[in-house]
C-alpha cells in the first residue's frame, strides 16, 4: 500500500511540474531584430496545445498577422500548420522563441518578416531572471574593474546583415547594465547600435535610455575598439 501511495504521490509531483512549466509559456513576445517591431500574445491551453497571435511591422510598413492554435511536439517545441501549407516552428529556451516559417508568406506583406527570436517581457519582479542567462565573459578593462558579458542563446540574425546580441556590463563585481545592441557583419568597422538598454537601480532592473548621461561611462564602453572587435569575432562569424 504504501508503495502504491509513493508512486501516487511522484507522479502526481511530476505531473504538477509539467503543467507549471507549460503554462509558464503564457506571455508577451517581443521580436528581436533591428527595424521590425512587435511580437507574439501566448496563452497556453489544455493539454500540450497554445493560442498565438503573431503581429510584427518591418520598416514601419509592412506586416504580418497570423494567428492561431499551436501544438507540441517535442518538449520544447511547438508547430502550427494552416490549410494552405504554411508551417510555423516555435522553440522555447529560456523565455524566448525561436522562429521558423515556412510557406507562409500569405500572412505577411511584400516584405513582412516574421521569422526571428522572440524574447518574453517579464514581469518586474522577474527582472532578476536575467542571472539565469548563459553569460559568457569577453572582455574586460586592465584593472578588471568593469567586465563585459554576452547571452550566448541571445545571438540572432537580424535584418540587412546585422545580428542582435544581448550583453551585460559588470563593475566592481556589481551589474550595471543589460544592452541590447545589434552588430553589422558587413563592415567591422561599423559602430554597435545600442537598441534596448536596461540599469540596475536599488536591485531592480529598469528600462532606460541609450542617451541618459547618467549612464555615459558605461555606454560609452561600446564605442570603445577592443569591444567592438571583440563582439564582431562572436557574431560574425
Amino acid at each position: 500500500m504504501n508503495k502504491i501511495v509513493c508512486l501516487f504521490l511522484i507522479l502526481f509531483l511530476l505531473f504538477s511540474k509539467l503543467a507549471f512549466a507549460f503554462s509558464d509559456i503564457s506571455g508577451e513576445y517581443m521580436i528581436k531584430l533591428k527595424g521590425v517591431d512587435g511580437g507574439i500574445e501566448i496563452k497556453a491551453k489544455e493539454k500540450d496545445k497554445f493560442e498565438f497571435e503573431l503581429n510584427t511591422v518591418t520598416g514601419g510598413w509592412y506586416t504580418c498577422n497570423v494567428e492561431g492554435v499551436a501544438t507540441f511536439i517535442e518538449k520544447n517545441r511547438a508547430i502550427f500548420r494552416d490549410e494552405e501549407g504554411c508551417l510555423i516552428t516555435f522553440t522555447f529556451k529560456n523565455n524566448q522563441i525561436d522562429l521558423k516559417t515556412q510557406n507562409c508568406s500569405i500572412y505577411c506583406g511584400l516584405n513582412g518578416i516574421m521569422d526571428g527570436k522572440y524574447v518574453k517581457k517579464l514581469k518586474k519582479k522577474e527582472k532578476d531572471e536575467f542571472k539565469n542567462r548563459n553569460w559568457v565573459k569577453f572582455a574586460s578593462s586592465k584593472d578588471n574593474v568593469l567586465e563585459l558579458f554576452y547571452d550566448k542563446d541571445s545571438v540572432a540574425p537580424s535584418v540587412g546583415g546585422s545580428v542582435f546580441i544581448t550583453t551585460k556590463l559588470v563593475e566592481k563585481g556589481n551589474e550595471i547594465i543589460i544592452a541590447d545592441l545589434s552588430v553589422n557583419c558587413g563592415s567591422r568597422n561599423s559602430p554597435l547600435d545600442l537598441i534596448y538598454i536596461l540599469s540596475k537601480r536599488k536591485g531592480k532592473w529598469v528600462e532606460d535610455s541609450p542617451t541618459n548621461p547618467e549612464l555615459k561611462t558605461y555606454t560609452s564602453v561600446y564605442r570603445n575598439s577592443v569591444v567592438i572587435e571583440s563582439l564582431h569575432e562572436i557574431v560574425c562569424r
